[in-house]
C-alpha cells in the first residue's frame, strides 16, 4: 500500500499542477512533466538569466555603493569599499595564476572581514575556495588542501601579502 507521505506528495502535485506530473504505473511522482513547466512559470522565457554570486554582489554595489555591505569588529565597509577590496585581492590572486579551474585554500578566522573578502576574491578570480577552519590542526588543513588539489592558500600571513598595494603598471 502507498505510504501516507507518498499519497500527500502526489495529491499536492496534482493540486498544484493540475494532475500534469510524470508518472508511470506503480511509480511515485518523480517531478513535473516538461510540458507542465509553462503552466507553472507562465512561460519558459520568464526565467532570469544565470547569475553568479559575484554578479549579484556587483549589481548591488552599483545600485547602492554607499550602503553598508559588511560589518565586523573593525567597523563597516560600504559596497563600494567592499568591491574595491575584493577586486584588489582578486587581482593579486590572478597574478599568482589563480583563475577558472583553480582551487584556493582559505584558512582565516571566522567572523572577521578577511574571511569574507578572501572568499569573494577567490570567486571573483573565477576559482573555487576550499575552506578549513583556522582553529583546525595543521595536519587536517594539509590533508584537506592536498586532497582538494589546492594551489594557493590564503591564511593570515598570505592575506597580508596579497593585500599589499601594488605599484601601478604604466
Amino acid at each position: 500500500a502507498p505510504s501516507e507521505r507518498r499519497l500527500r506528495s502526489e495529491q499536492w502535485a496534482q493540486d498544484s499542477f493540475g494532475g500534469r506530473t510524470e508518472r508511470s504505473e506503480g511509480r511515485p511522482v518523480s517531478g513535473l512533466a516538461v510540458e507542465a513547466a509553462p503552466a507553472v512559470l507562465g512561460s519558459p522565457d520568464l526565467a532570469p538569466p544565470a547569475r553568479t554570486l559575484i554578479d549579484i554582489l556587483c549589481a548591488t554595489a552599483a545600485a547602492h555603493p554607499g550602503a553598508p555591505a559588511l560589518e565586523d569588529g573593525d567597523g563597516a565597509l560600504s559596497y563600494a569599499d567592499l568591491i574595491a577590496a575584493v577586486d584588489r585581492l582578486a587581482r593579486a590572486l590572478v597574478v599568482q595564476q589563480v583563475g577558472p579551474g583553480s582551487r584556493v585554500g582559505v584558512r582565516l578566522p571566522s567572523g572577521g572581514r578577511h574571511l569574507y573578502l578572501a572568499i569573494l576574491a577567490v570567486l571573483m578570480a573565477g576559482a573555487a575556495y576550499v575552506p578549513v577552519d583556522a582553529d583546525d590542526p595543521d595536519e587536517r588543513a594539509e590533508l584537506v588542501f592536498a586532497e582538494a588539489g589546492v594551489t594557493t592558500v590564503i591564511a593570515d600571513d598570505t592575506y597580508a601579502a596579497l593585500n599589499r598595494p601594488r605599484p601601478s603598471v604604466s
